[in-house]
């Protein structure tokens, strides 16, 4: 009859309206974290960041970020963490990292977490057309190149310029000083004449 293929109709999309909701559910302790991030933070990449993407580049001020891979089935624990700057400023950081891993509090968020073993506070999140611009890449003199920003910072801080990989290979390969070792390419600061050095642009595809 057709009350009883109606009712039995319900059913199933009962079941699978729960099935949907079971779904969701797994992924919002990810969804919360990056929520979390994307509230109190500077993201610096993905531009436009949303819930799909469990990656975040965070600006840490003084030419210096760092870029989180969060585990979507536990985003709690340890996220993959990569420092982006300066070897003077990220050298320490990475340290402190290390010695004070045991700290790590699973029940807190990756950004509580990280403020507390680094010794920290992440800068606010900028309003929209408000703060500093992004710092540019000092030979192109644009922030995105291809997808890139600039990563590659002069040691020097009282230079502190930033590149992207590709443009300070290209320039330091036309360098008649400049030496291919190892698949790094040693030079000198295009500023400063500090020594800097950036790795094989081929080898980062």
């Amino acid at each position: 009859p057709p009350g009883a293929r109606g009712g039995g109709g319900g059913g199933c999309l009962r079941d699978l309206v729960e099935q949907f909701e079971g779904a969701l559910a797994r992924f919002q302790g990810v969804w919360d974290v990056l929520d979390d991030l994307d509230a109190h933070t500077d993201i610096l990449q993905p531009e436009r960041p949303t819930r799909d993407l469990a990656m975040r580049r965070i600006s840490l001020g003084n030419h210096t970020s760092v870029q989180l891979e969060l585990n979507p089935a536990h985003p709690r624990t340890v996220p993959q963490v990569r420092f982006l700057g300066a070897d003077s400023v990220v050298v320490p950081l990475r340290e402190a990292l290390n010695a004070r891993l045991s700290m790590w509090d699973p029940t807190k968020t990756p950004r509580a977490n990280l403020e507390e073993v680094l010794s920290l506070k992440f800068p606010a999140k900028k309003a929209v057309g408000g703060g500093d611009a992004p710092e540019e890449c000092c030979i192109c003199y644009t922030y995105r190149l291809e997808g890139c920003t600039p990563d590659i910072v002069c040691d020097n801080k009282k230079c502190s310029k930033s590149f992207h990989p590709s443009c300070l290979y290209s320039w330091l390969r036309a360098l008649p000083t400049a030496r291919l070792s190892f698949n790094t390419l040693f030079g000198t600061c295009t500023y400063c004449c500090q020594p800097i050095s950036v790795p094989n642009v081929s080898s980062l595809q």
